[in-house]
């Protein structure tokens, strides 16, 4: 496992941090020797704006030439990927988790210089061509998060053009749930399933890993 310090937003705007994730997959990939890794099994994983990152990096990849067929799994945990508004974004969310209307407004004005999501594809997620080469990818939504829509929305797309993808929504959670896996057996699950989704698109016994 491989953990890019990419820079960090507000300073650094839309799409370095992007193009850095780029660059280090393509550096790793092709020294996977020194590493020890396999540079034909390669996966991505973030939970909120790092699912939102893994995703937008894929695309890129994708865009510039890259093989994404090396790219085993995509696991993303409760991103946002675009969606302007939503039935979960009005019933959920407020100052007591972290997740109010400004809360989720700010990203993208840290992130991107225009918010305009067809100048900035691997931002707004939806703002890409869905229809062919994106790798197999694992949806985690939690019922009571405002972006829960977001991993919906994108697993119907995906679904309906053919990308193998699966979705599971955590009853009664709430976004970033994973982070207490010490306490929510959910949380211990989310990421085992992901874990075995990965596994199993490399051709491994996830009951081995």
């Amino acid at each position: 496992m491989i953990g890019i310090d990419y820079s960090l937003a507000p300073e650094i705007k839309y799409p370095r941090a992007i193009k850095e994730c780029v660059a280090v997959c393509h550096y790793v990939s092709e020294h996977a020797d020194e590493y020890g890794i396999d540079p034909e099994k390669i996966g991505f994983a973030g939970d909120s704006g790092g699912a939102n990152m893994a995703m937008g990096v894929c695309m890129c990849l994708r865009d510039e030439g890259f093989d994404v067929s090396k790219i085993k799994g995509n696991i993303l945990y409760y991103g946002g990927y675009g969606l302007m508004s939503s039935i979960s974004s009005y019933q959920h969310g407020g100052k007591w988790d972290g997740m109010s209307e400004a809360d989720l407004s700010s990203p993208s004005c840290y992130i991107a210089p225009d918010v305009n999501r067809f100048d900035c594809p691997y931002f707004h997620i939806y703002a890409n061509d869905l229809t062919h080469d994106v790798p197999p990818c694992f949806l985690v939504a939690a019922e009571l998060d405002p972006l829960r829509d977001d991993s919906k929305l994108l697993y119907e797309i995906l679904t309906n053009n053919g990308i193998q993808a699966e979705y599971h929504e955590y009853k009664g959670a709430l976004h970033a749930f994973i982070h207490y896996s010490k306490v929510m057996d959910d949380a211990e699950d989310a990421l085992r399933r992901g874990a075995h989704f990965f596994a199993h698109n490399c051709g491994l016994d996830p009951r081995n890993e």
